[in-house]
């Protein structure tokens, strides 16, 4: 599974892995994308985007309650249903520049502040990249599985996706994010 924010065009995939070939079985293009809210709703806070996501996702380990109408508002920016994931949010801001997307999200979320905010994002996140994980892992009848992309630099998602009961494996390499192409490109070689 590949989920990051937009680098290939596409912000996640399945791929099922045959003798050292890749088939890429389903994909959400770069619109849909969860990395997107991790680079976009720090911003409203005055983080430095997707520079700092991982401060940003720190803070979520110290909010034990998130208000149900933020939970509802999560629920609202982005879904999934087996291996599509839908950003509503980045639908609604199709034609839009960042800055009016990150103002329209500070509408939105700036009144419940950062460390709420933070949760709410990482329990989505868990929610929506669980489900898809477990779609993949029934689609493609797999259940070890590899995991790529900025978004799997999130331990306690891919903690989530190994305890699924479908799941038998994950593996994550140390460099997950686009910092690992000069090693695949290596390899690949």
């Amino acid at each position: 599974l590949t989920i990051d924010a937009a680098g290939d065009g596409l912000s996640s995939a399945v791929y099922e892995a045959t003798d050292g070939t890749l088939t890429r079985v389903r994909a959400n293009d770069d619109i849909d994308s969860v990395g997107k809210l991790w680079a976009q709703i720090p911003t409203v806070f005055g983080f430095k985007g997707a520079r700092h996501a991982g401060k940003f996702m720190g803070m979520a380990a110290y909010v034990k309650e998130v208000p149900d109408d933020l939970r509802e508002e999560f629920r609202e920016l982005i879904k999934v249903d087996g291996t599509d994931i839908v950003n509503h949010h980045q639908r609604r801001h199709v034609d839009s520049d960042y800055e009016t997307i990150v103002h329209d999200l500070k509408d939105r979320l700036g009144d419940y502040g950062a460390p709420k905010v933070a949760r709410a994002l990482q329990d989505r996140t868990e929610e929506v990249l669980t489900e898809f994980a477990r779609a993949a892992v029934d689609r493609v009848g797999r259940s070890r599985i590899a995991l790529a992309g900025g978004v799997v630099a999130n331990v306690k998602l891919n903690q989530r996706i190994y305890e699924l009961p479908e799941v038998e494996k994950i593996f994550v390499h140390q460099n997950m994010g686009d910092g690992g192409l000069g090693l695949g490109a290596a390899l690949n070689v």
